[in-house]
């Protein structure tokens, strides 16, 4: 089993995938196998699973010739969210006359401005813009093309324009998940903690908590409370297994002895239906899994260890989502259950078993669990496993409950008993709010753990869980005091520029041996997040920038400036300039009045153009950051006027990043002539509506033999000055490559 679990581990870790076809060639290797090494036949086999599951994705990806303006037929085929204004939903494609190929792809969309109604399993007519799913590419973010290849999303984009709605009758389950919501919002109202709380918990909908309830759950530890998980799965399996307990004993009493595998069936049937019940989401139908192969042992009358089942469930997971061992929450699940299934060996005393239990198995999980949360999260609270101690049995007892009164509400609009759960939310949500504020003193933020810091820490825990030596767990706290130490950025002898991948836009970072400076912040989004804080803060966090002593933002469009607020809200400034102090909505002064600085024996100087700054572009930062053997400059989204204003100051250059994302109104023949730079660098959006850079731009670069970089194309790209190898550049996907990586 374990055999078969390291062959998917395997292709999960590959560059590059074989062709399906080629596992033909396994078979006289197999044959081989089984006759002299019989028990690497699960390891070729966990192979071809892993194998086929990424090519058959893979193949229906949409392509780039694929990419542009369609008219399609398709079904609503997800719930359908709106948010600021944005309606976003998945769209199965039923036909298109213009690409036949497209016919049965799943399209993840975005509809601005919305003029017609629509729900789950409605058949739309629209003209779509659609393009393969491409994800920002930096160090410590999400990897959107991952998910999207693990949730079958074959292409994203957004409606131009909807010709027709055929309102189609929904399935059942999904009018349930309707009427629940709408039950709920209608009663509770539509911002209320108890309707989020409710949906969230029984259909997995989780849209309607709003930023202040997930920061108390997060300083209480909460949060897998209230996102439908391994625990609540566990719950219904619990409930199931009574329930099926019950009808066998009054069978028994009645006579009837044959149904004595009733209790595991039926917590089958029960978790199950939950399942459902949450939209088939890949974390329950993995819980549900587990559960599954746990009871299968007891269904099929076989006898097996629970180490056995474990291994086996793992197994099951990988083999229905082979990518699932990049997620968190697969760690974080075989994590809790691994601990429970250990505590469950150990000996107690008889009175307090399942007190000592209880409170050991929320010790354990918070040890192992709490490297993963500080990886992703970078906060740590000492209160969580105290709530967790109490919130775990409440929510043991909501749930049960909250299927009961939700039951009755619909079905015989018998409203007092939800009404009874609501006030237990009430006063949960009040309990959690108390929780938050108290234990302020307790929470740690800005501890960020690498991956090896996680391996450190995880480590360490295992050496205090286990029945070792009181020395041998003392080796556990030193681990977690190295996993603990701040990570430092490695020591440079001159400069690095890290150019981040975010989208249509730029964000630059420029670090020194103890100095680190910001330009630019990327977009912000009618969402309210920010391409700041999905990509740059992340890599931020993962490069060990703990601190800015500069953020320069260029000028105050949304594409340069959109994140400043997220920036200041995220880590500490020393100082903040730009070409336009007075529109980027925070305290700045004039970059144009700012005299050339050193970090470290590196020069900063800005440029200041002699020619009118009448537009926003034209008033841009033009920062040139120069060592003893590297140089780079930064031009904003400055003009060609302003370049040729600027031509008698400037000196030949190692790296140029393309003013205005590569647009043909910057980057002039003559700037370029008087850099002579080695590399040139495009901050631009993948498949772009500006259709940046701009041919007659790259022409230009490419016939004076100039070295093209394109965070679109690369990820983040990475320059390097350390004194000793030259002007080195590198990107973040040719460093990091996976098979489901959009390639070029």
């Amino acid at each position: 089993m374990i055999a078969y679990i390291v062959g998917i581990f395997l292709v999960g870790l590959m560059p590059t995938l074989v062709p399906t076809a080629t596992l033909l060639l396994l078979l006289p290797a197999s044959y081989l196998i089984w006759n002299y090494y019989p028990k690497l036949l699960p390891l070729l086999l966990g192979i071809a699973v892993a194998v086929w599951f990424g090519n058959t994705q893979l193949d229906s990806r949409i392509t780039e010739l694929e990419a542009g303006k369609h008219q399609v037929v398709g079904k609503v085929s997800s719930s359908v969210v709106n948010k600021a204004g944005v309606v976003r939903f998945n769209l199965e494609i039923l036909q298109s006359d213009s690409t036949p190929s497209l016919a049965s792809r799943k399209l993840m969309l975005s509809w601005y401005q919305p003029d017609k109604s629509i729900t789950q399993n409605d058949i739309i007519a629209a003209e779509v813009s659609i393009k393969p799913p491409h994800g920002f590419a930096n160090p410590g973010g999400f990897d959107f093309e991952r998910w999207a290849l693990v949730n079958g999303i074959d292409g994203v984009g957004y409606l131009r324009s909807v010709d027709a709605v055929i309102e189609q009758r929904a399935a059942p389950l999904v009018r349930v998940r309707q009427a629940i919501t709408g039950m709920l919002q209608q009663r509770y109202g539509e911002a209320s903690q108890v309707s989020a709380t409710v949906i969230a918990l029984l259909i997995g909908d989780k849209q309607y908590f709003n930023e202040a309830n997930w920061q108390v759950m997060r300083a209480t530890g909460t949060v897998h409370l209230v996102v439908v998980s391994g625990l609540h799965i566990g719950i219904c399996v619990a409930v199931g297994w009574w329930l099926g307990r019950a009808v066998q004993s009054l069978l028994i009493v009645l006579g009837v002895r044959r149904f004595y595998k009733l209790p595991a069936v039926s917590a089958l049937v029960v978790s199950g239906l939950y399942v459902a019940l949450a939209g088939f989401s890949i974390p329950t139908i993995r819980a549900w899994a587990m559960a599954a192969v746990f009871l299968g042992g007891w269904l099929l009358s076989r006898g097996s260890t629970l180490w056995r089942r474990f291994w086996a469930s793992m197994a099951v997971v990988l083999s229905l989502q082979p990518l699932a061992f990049w997620e968190a929450g697969f760690w974080l699940s075989f994590s809790a259950v691994a601990i429970l299934i250990y505590l469950s060996e150990q000996r107690y005393e008889s009175r307090s078993r399942w007190l000592a239990m209880a409170w050991r198995s929320q010790v354990a999980i918070f040890l192992v669990i709490t490297p993963f949360l500080l990886h992703l999260f970078g906060a740590l609270t000492l209160l969580g496993p105290i709530v967790n101690l109490a919130a775990i049995p409440f929510m043991m007892l909501l749930l049960p409950a909250l299927f009961l009164s939700t039951f009755l509400a619909l079905i015989a609009d018998f409203p007092s008993p939800m009404d009874f759960v609501a006030s237990g939310l009430e006063w949960f949500w009040q309990a959690l709010h108390w929780a938050a504020i108290q234990g302020e003193k307790l929470q740690f933020e800005g501890i960020y753990l690498s991956k090896f810091d996680v391996a450190l820490a995880l480590f360490g825990s295992a050496l205090l869980l286990l029945p070792l030596a009181s020395q041998t767990r003392f080796i556990g706290v030193v681990f977690w005091s190295l996993a603990l130490q701040p990570s430092k950025p490695a020591p440079v002898e001159r400069f690095t520029a890290k150019v981040f991948d975010v989208g249509q836009g730029t964000s630059v970072l420029i670090t020194t041996s103890d100095h680190a400076l910001l330009y630019d912040t990327g977009r912000s989004y009618k969402s309210g997040s920010s391409a700041f804080l999905r990509a740059v803060l992340p890599a931020l966090q993962a490069g060990g920038t703990q601190s800015l002593d500069k953020l320069v933002i260029s000028h105050a469009d949304n594409d340069h400036a959109g994140g400043a607020q997220h920036v200041l809200d995220s880590i500490p400034v020393a100082k903040i300039e730009s070409g336009m102090p007075d529109d980027i909505g925070v305290a700045a002064v004039s970059c144009h009045h700012v005299q050339p600085w050193q970090w470290s024996g590196v020069q900063f100087r800005y440029l200041v153009p002699s020619v009118s700054l009448g537009n926003n572009n034209d008033r841009s930062c033009i920062l040139e950051v120069r060592s003893d053997t590297c140089s780079l400059l930064l031009t904003g989204d400055a003009g060609q006027a302003v370049e040729r204003s600027l031509i008698n100051e400037l000196y030949p250059t190692d790296w140029l990043l393309l003013g205005h994302h590569g647009s043909k109104t910057s980057t002039s023949n003559a700037l370029l002539d008087q850099l002579k730079p080695v590399a040139a660098i495009v901050s631009a959006g993948y498949m772009n509506p500006y259709h940046h850079p701009h041919p007659s731009v790259m022409q230009r670069v490419t016939q004076r033999e100039i070295q093209v970089w394109r965070t679109d194309h690369h990820g983040m790209i990475t320059l390097r000055d350390n004194g000793v190898d030259g002007c080195l550049a590198s990107s973040w996907r040719e460093s990091w490559p996976r098979y489901w990586s959009i390639s070029f």
